[in-house]
């Protein structure tokens, strides 16, 4: 009887040692979990207000920029030298935005970038850099395309991308490529043209009107009459549609 109650007891210790230990583990994993809760809400949390950060940024700088571009009075000659400081504190702010965005692969990211990207080259654009403008378009015509290859079904990638050809041809014209103009606006006008047979919105038809006046222009700068008469009213009709729209 003694020896089995020695051996009762030992095990009944052994049991309660091992009941100890696993509460002990699951007290120190439930620790580890509740700590990792934390640490990734702070995570969110510290993500959440970058991405709010950032979009205060891209808003403050949209305004800033809307507003040197449609000052008329900036246009006179004699605010010419401030326009340009004004334009030169837009572009550093822009690039200090698309440094701070990196090379994110969120394709929302990567929208962001390819806009960005569009406004730079309106700031070259405006402040007569048109090699850099042109640059700037193309990096903007690069995104816009694989976002269009990888999300088919987002409409607006691929209006921003016949916006962009059209873009890029607008400098091409005003370098004196006329040929290569061309070929980028008859892309832009062939993009927006697919999208405007599913979606006729306002902006894709404005964007397409612009493409077939670039075309007209350079077919005009070319001597072709016809061609360019084809798109002056291709140009005309697009804009009707729009004010029947209004």
């Amino acid at each position: 009887m003694i020896t089995g109650t020695s051996i009762s007891t030992y095990f009944a210790v052994e049991a309660s040692n091992n009941a100890t230990f696993f509460r002990q583990e699951r007290d120190r994993a439930n620790e580890k979990t509740t700590q990792a809760e934390q640490a990734l809400a702070r995570e969110q949390q510290a993500l959440a207000k970058e991405q709010a950060a950032l979009a205060e940024t891209e808003q403050t700088i949209e305004q800033y920029i809307e507003t040197v571009q449609n000052s008329q009075l900036l246009r006179e000659p004699r605010f010419q030298p401030l326009l340009r400081e004004l334009l030169e504190d837009a572009r550093a702010h822009y690039q200090s935005y698309l440094d701070r965005l990196g090379n994110d692969s969120d394709p929302r990211q990567r929208a962001k970038v390819a806009h960005s990207l569009m406004q730079i080259g309106d700031i070259n654009d405006l402040s007569g850099s048109l090699e850099e403008s042109l640059a700037a378009y193309q990096q903007a015509v690069a995104l816009w395309q694989s976002l269009a290859e990888e999300q088919p079904e987002v409409l607006e990638h691929r209006r921003e991308l016949g916006h962009a050809y059209g873009s890029v041809g607008a400098m091409q014209e005003d370098s004196g490529d006329l040929e290569a103009a061309l070929a980028s606006n008859e892309k832009s006008v062939e993009i927006l043209s697919r999208l405007a047979e599913v979606r006729r919105d306002p902006k894709t038809l404005e964007m397409l009107a612009g493409s077939y006046q670039r075309i007209g222009s350079i077919h005009g700068r070319r001597e072709d009459l016809d061609a360019q008469s084809e798109n002056y009213t291709r140009t005309i009709e697009n804009y009707q549609t729009l004010d029947d729209q209004a």
